[in-house]
């Protein structure tokens, strides 16, 4: 009989399982936070919640995302090119790795773009994404 390995529920334990069916490696649950904006909530790993919220306040919209997909890597992942490009265009020359890539057929048949970056360098991500907005904005 498999034991559920602490920190995990059932469900998420059995989830984890079936997302990463090639392997039985497991992935801790992370806290989370629910975040607000727009007309659009998330419950949001707690280290890159402001991360999401200040995306979407600059109209960069996200499907998933977790604050450490693989070991100090944080992944984030983009309906659309579009959008995953305009986070790509702001963080590209600060950020001391990147990693972009196609999903194909994610949603409804149509593609995604993942990008991954670095645990160390999400305050330096964070700084492109000014939380101040003119009067009206936010």
């Amino acid at each position: 009989m498999t034991k559920v390995p602490d920190g995990f529920t059932v469900g998420r334990f059995l989830l984890n399982i079936m997302e990463n069916n090639t392997s039985q490696e497991i992935r801790p649950h992370h806290e989370t936070r629910k975040v607000k904006f727009a007309g659009i909530e998330a419950d949001i790993d707690l280290l890159i919640a402001p991360l999401i919220l200040r995306l979407w306040k600059h109209g960069i919209k996200t499907c998933q995302s977790c604050e450490e997909n693989e070991p100090g890597v944080v992944w984030i992942q983009f309906p659309d090119y579009k959008n995953a490009k305009r986070f790509f265009d702001a963080v590209s020359l600060r950020a001391s790795y990147l990693a972009w890539s196609n999903d194909f057929g994610c949603t409804d048949g149509e593609d995604c773009f993942s990008i991954r970056f670095d645990q160390d360098d999400l305050r330096t991500v964070l700084k492109q994404f000014p939380a101040k907005f003119p009067i009206g904005q936010e």
